[in-house]
């Protein structure tokens, strides 16, 4: 019979500290291919660390290697004892890594609302790749005018007639 690993955290109930166990399996992985997002893996984990009160240099640190799978894995093993102190060393240490290779995210020059896609979703891609693009530095018009130049016609024409005529 198969058996089954199981990683516990402890989370507080009424002051008294209790084990919670989590599979395996909600565990996050990254392997440091070309089509991983990085930034959005890094997220997702912290907000899992946060959620079991890993809250901790030592105790995301400990959870950490979990996470790495293949190529990812066997770069973490190779790093060697003292090069990661912090939970902000090993983010580092992995963005300067694996950030070329993996996915940056849509290019905000070329972005477009989809067919069906609603203009606050849009919007909120936008921000979302602009916060991971190089480019997250633009002057506010040029900013202005890359998502108005992005947004379905219909959409602008409503949005000038909401603005009386001064949105774009």
């Amino acid at each position: 019979m198969a058996h089954i690993a199981t990683f516990e955290f402890p989370i507080k109930d009424l002051g008294v500290t209790q084990m919670h166990i989590i599979p395996p399996s909600s565990l996050l992985n990254i392997h440091g291919l070309a089509n991983e997002d990085l930034d959005t893996f890094l997220f997702d984990f912290e907000v899992l660390c946060r959620g079991y009160d890993y809250c901790t240099n030592d105790k995301r640190l400990k959870v950490f290697p979990l996470t790495l799978k293949g190529a990812a894995f066997r770069w973490f093993m190779s790093l060697g004892g003292n090069c990661i102190q912090t939970w902000e060393d090993m983010k580092n240490i992995l963005l300067k890594k694996y950030q070329d290779y993996c996915k940056v995210g849509e290019d905000i020059f070329n972005m477009m609302q989809g067919g069906d896609e609603i203009l606050e979703n849009y919007v909120e891609r936008f921000h979302y790749n602009l916060q991971k693009s190089k480019h997250k530095h633009l002057k506010k018009e040029i900013l202005k005018t890359l998502i108005f130049k992005g947004i379905k016609n219909d959409f602008l024409e409503l949005l000038n007639l909401m603005g009386k005529g001064d949105v774009f």
